[in-house]
């Protein structure tokens, strides 16, 4: 099997034009035009005009459309790219590839990725192939009938949360930026994305509480503060910080990991504050609905992890009467 290396930039996306006007540069152009440039971007290995050409397609026919995030496109762009490296390989054409080199370049990818990671590398793949088509190239996608093989962790073993020794050994640091980055995940919930994205103007501290205005999926809701995060967001509105939580994706990371080896706390990543903010309040409320709205699940399939870590819980407890 050939080894690939992994496309681990995040700084993928020239943002030199709008959205709609870098699709427009596909849209625009006559129906064999655009056969003609898919073509030749396949034949030429040429990535940047395939991500172009599944960028246009992805914003004219997506199901998010125009509110597609930054995020997703950096997602799927890193797919299509490590799709056209392998292609070059010559294990994979892109014009004419058949299902055994699309379950070839799947077993690539399950040989060193997560099965998550898999799937998304997958989903992007998939999405190139439904580009190409819609530029007029005929052929079914390699891709369309193989399967990911099943991941052998079971979801609740994926997300085990924080405990709440292990938040209390945190929020006991001394470092008020790591501090705030806890609060922001254990009790407000909000994933990293979301805690990076919030300026002053949407936390109202008087009513305690705060507005993720594009949250996954492009979705906004309406999310109350503990008594201990308004103080945190007090203190850093009083020492005038630019933002709530300052700082990058892996600077907020470095900074977690940092602050679980300075309290002797296993670094489970950051969404699983998130994960203790949803089994918490399942324990105290009993309701899956309070916990979807807080967290911003559309489905409440999602939430019922959270009562399986409770009953874990309770049963933990049960052991020691």
């Amino acid at each position: 099997m050939i080894p690939v290396t992994p496309v681990t930039s995040l700084e993928l996306l020239p943002y030199t034009a709008t959205l709609e006007q870098r699709s427009d540069a596909w849209a625009s152009v006559p129906e064999e035009e655009r056969k003609r440039r898919a073509a030749r971007a396949c034949m030429e290995f040429d990535s940047e005009a395939l991500w172009s050409l599944t960028e246009a397609y992805l914003y004219l026919f997506g199901a998010k459309g125009a509110r597609v995030s930054k995020h997703t496109l950096r997602t799927y762009k890193r797919s299509v790219l490590e799709l056209v490296l392998y292609s070059q390989s010559g294990h994979l054409s892109l014009l004419k590839a058949s299902k055994e080199q699309g379950a070839r370049y799947l077993r690539s990818l399950e040989t060193r990725l997560k099965p998550s990671s898999v799937g998304v590398r997958l989903a992007g793949a998939r999405l190139l192939y439904r580009a190409l088509e819609w530029a007029g190239l005929e052929g079914k996608s390699p891709l369309g009938s193989v399967k990911a093989a099943g991941d052998p962790v079971s979801k609740w073993d994926k997300r085990r949360p924080y405990t709440e020794e292990e938040l209390g050994k945190l929020l006991a640091l001394e470092d008020p930026q790591a501090v705030r980055a806890v609060l922001l995940g254990a009790h407000a919930g909000l994933r990293i994305s979301e805690a990076l994205a919030l300026e002053w103007k949407d936390i109202d501290l008087e009513g305690r509480t705060l507005i993720v205005r594009a949250g996954k999926g492009g979705k906004r809701r309406s999310v109350p503060i503990s008594n201990s995060l308004t103080r945190s967001l007090r203190a850093a509105r009083l020492l005038e910080l630019p933002r709530p939580l300052e700082g990058s994706l892996s600077t907020v990371r470095r900074r977690m990991q940092g602050a679980c080896a300075f309290a002797g706390v296993s670094y489970l990543g950051y969404h699983a504050l998130r994960h203790s903010a949803g089994t918490r309040l399942y324990r105290e409320s009993g309701d899956l609905e309070t916990v979807a709205r807080l967290l911003g699940h559309s489905s409440l399939e999602t939430t019922r992890i959270y009562a399986k870590w409770s009953e874990d819980s309770v049963r933990s407890r049960l052991g020691s009467w």
